[in-house]
């Protein structure tokens, strides 16, 4: 059998534990490390804003089910899977195929820095090698790694530049790695069964990924890409590595603790819009694939970035429980740095309850009230964190805002007191 009894119990009380966790969307903080060797930004691999950007797009949309090429998926997708497979009904669709997950799961560029201050572009650590201390094992420039770049990361560039894994999804953005697209370390204390060596620490825990394979020409076409690796899809990946997944190719599929993953040899052919079924037959040990086939569009598959746009809903069981239970992933969004707040039943008084705004909706005006008088510093931000209205007021209670120049939709308000520091969602209409 595909799973043994161990993996189906734990498929079941899965199921159950993580119905609360996964139930409300979880905002992770993002700092991306650029490396470079002090080229001009926008001149690889000193990235442009845009393309770094654009890789939290596509995270996003990813994880939630939405993103590029979704809409590709077959009309009758896995339905034989799903029903001559014990797999639980959460992870059909109403058409009785396996369902394209929402993990709730979201990301956002880290608002501050681990001091407190305002980063001038969020989410975004520029750093120049030349400026890093002495690599005794070798040259501080990664482009110069063809093999071995796992070793220069970990045991040099991570411990050097790491931001508080507590607070920060880590990020390392560099060249070199000859051939090799990513690198994620595993979840620590996870629980999860199955989950390989290379587990994520205070000092390496996070994802690598080659620079030109680090967001999309879709979204931002003025970058520097690899094609085919060039719409985020390294970083998807290799962010479900980080909660916890493993590969889906295999046969039996015993490795990946993933009952709605059918297994197969995942010997991808290259190009985009791969017909389905495919490879159907390559894994006859039960549960088959016949008819269906291998499922190709998978992220923890090996398909070229066009091909890839769904994860399962063990699959986003599996990551919301080392989301709950991994040291270096359950605290993440608790810290008052992206404009929505993470809460899995927790701290949500620190975040939520310093200031009022009103009215919210909100049209020419709105009115933040403080509770008590005292220094404050004020920050509106649009959707992707960029700050649209500053503002400081001294020994106040009440502070109006003119908003008469915002265009209609969703701003996340940042007050900074004497003593807290809380977000809060406005929406202009």
């Amino acid at each position: 059998m595909r799973k043994n009894l161990l993996s189906i119990i734990f498929l079941s009380l899965l199921s159950l534990i993580t119905i609360n966790v996964s139930a409300q969307t979880c905002v992770i903080p993002v700092i991306i490390h650029v490396v470079h060797g002090g080229q001009a930004v926008g001149t690889y691999p000193n990235l442009a804003q845009g393309q770094l950007n654009s890789q939290i797009q596509v995270l996003n949309d990813d994880y939630a089910g939405t993103g590029f090429n979704v809409s590709l998926y077959p009309g009758s997708a896995f339905t034989a899977y799903a029903t001559n497979t014990i797999i639980s009904a959460a992870s059909k669709d109403g058409l009785g195929r396996i369902k394209i997950a929402n993990t709730n799961i979201s990301f956002c560029l880290a608002l501050y820095d681990s001091l407190g201050n305002t980063l001038a572009e969020p989410g975004i650590d520029k750093i120049n090698y030349n400026a890093l201390p002495t690599y005794s094992a070798g040259t501080k420039n990664p482009g110069a790694y063809s093999t071995n770049i796992t070793t220069y990361l970990n045991n040099y560039l991570k411990p050097k530049t790491i931001w508080n894994p507590n607070k920060y999804f880590n990020i390392w953005v560099t060249d070199g790695g000859g051939g090799l697209l990513g690198y994620a370390t595993f979840p620590a204390g996870s629980t999860l069964p199955g989950i390989p060596t290379g587990l994520g620490t205070a000092t390496t825990d996070g994802v690598w990924v080659y620079g030109k394979s680090f967001g999309s020409s879709n979204i931002f076409p003025g970058g520097t890409y690899a094609i085919p690796y060039d719409m985020g899809r390294v970083c998807t990946h290799e962010t479900g590595h980080w909660f916890g997944l493993t590969h889906i190719a295999d046969c039996p599929a015993s490795s990946d603790w993933c009952d709605d993953t059918p297994g197969g040899g995942y010997t991808m052919p290259a190009g985009c819009s791969k017909s389905y079924p495919l490879g159907v037959g390559t894994c006859t040990t039960y549960p088959s694939n016949s008819p269906d086939g291998e499922m190709f569009m998978n992220f923890m598959g090996y398909s070229d970035d066009c091909d890839m746009y769904m994860f399962t809903q063990d699959q986003a069981n599996r990551m919301n429980t080392a989301r709950a239970n991994s040291p270096y992933r359950k605290s993440l969004g608790l810290h008052g740095l992206c404009p929505t707040s993470c809460v899995l039943g927790v701290n949500k008084s620190i975040i939520e309850n310093n200031f009022t705004i009103y009215p919210n909706p909100a049209y020419d005006h709105f009115v933040i009230r403080i509770g008590t008088k005292q220094n404050v510093k004020i920050e509106v931000r649009d959707a992707i964190g960029k700050v649209i209205i500053e503002k400081s007021s001294s020994d106040s209670e009440t502070v109006m805002i003119n908003a008469s120049a915002l265009s209609k939709g969703i701003y996340f308000v940042n007050v900074t007191g004497e003593n807290f520091k809380g977000v809060k969602k406005l929406i202009i209409e």
